[in-house]
């Protein structure tokens, strides 16, 4: 028992050391030391507020806490989810649902609100996912935002069972690098091109009305968003393999 004690102590000692920690012989801290290696300096301090520079509290620790990686945030910058194809695409449909939805009659109340709320939350998910602190996270908000794209799909095709949505063809551009959604210019000048016509106006080239689109245009562009989606899942997928291979 004693051998076990002695060996205990020792250990106890030796990580103390590696965290520039010299204990008394009170088995009190005595002092921190100055710290140098692949971790970073710890400045050395010493007094009642110690605790304040203690290298528990540094940010470059010799070992891993994984309750604070969680916390690191991932994103850049908050608004760079506005590159991706996934929100363009989403922002898209979900701004044609809004104007198509001016037509349907008042007595759909529920329907509409119902439709409005999912086709906003498609685009709303993918937003706030893209602020979250952990890559994991991310992936869980764009669980959400499928969840409300499948949502609106089988409310567009009660539409168009039901006769309140027309068939037929009406061409629209998915968004690319050379050719973004929302276009530029209603970025830079919202209060003038901010609007959804005028913004659909920008992008198309031409004047897009409430009844002109079609249910085929509308499951193309559910069926686009949902492929980008799952291509953001994937890479993100694969950004959590690389970085747990990593630490092994």
């Amino acid at each position: 028992m004693a051998r076990r004690n002695l060996i205990g102590k020792d250990s106890a000692e030796e990580i103390f050391r590696e965290l520039g920690i010299v204990m008394g012989k009170n088995g009190k801290i005595r002092k921190r030391r100055e710290v140098k290696g692949n971790y970073g300096k710890l400045r050395e301090n010493t007094g009642r507020n110690s605790s304040l520079n203690s290298p528990l509290n540094s940010p470059k620790l010799p070992f891993r806490i994984p309750v604070i990686e969680r916390t690191i945030r991932q994103a850049q910058s908050l608004q760079g989810y506005k590159a991706s194809a996934a929100w363009q695409t989403a922002s898209l449909l979900r701004d044609m649902i809004q104007l198509y939805l001016e037509i349907i009659p008042s007595n759909q109340f529920r329907r509409i609100t119902q439709l409005e709320d999912a086709a906003r939350s498609f685009v709303a998910n993918i937003e706030e996912g893209w602020a979250r602190p952990s890559t994991k996270e991310y992936l869980d908000y764009l669980g959400f935002s499928q969840g409300s794209l499948t949502e609106v799909r089988g409310d567009i095709e009660r539409l168009y069972t039901d006769g309140y949505l027309k068939s037929g063809k009406f061409p629209i551009p998915t968004p690319s690098l050379k050719s973004p959604y929302p276009p530029v210019i209603s970025r830079v000048n919202p209060s003038k091109y901010g609007k959804i016509r005028e913004r659909l106006r920008e992008y198309t080239g031409r004047e897009i009305k409430a009844s002109d689109p079609t249910y085929e245009i509308f499951i193309e562009f559910i069926n686009k968003t949902d492929y980008l989606l799952k291509n953001t899942v994937f890479g993100l997928q694969e950004k959590i393999i690389k970085v747990e291979k990593n630490k092994l």
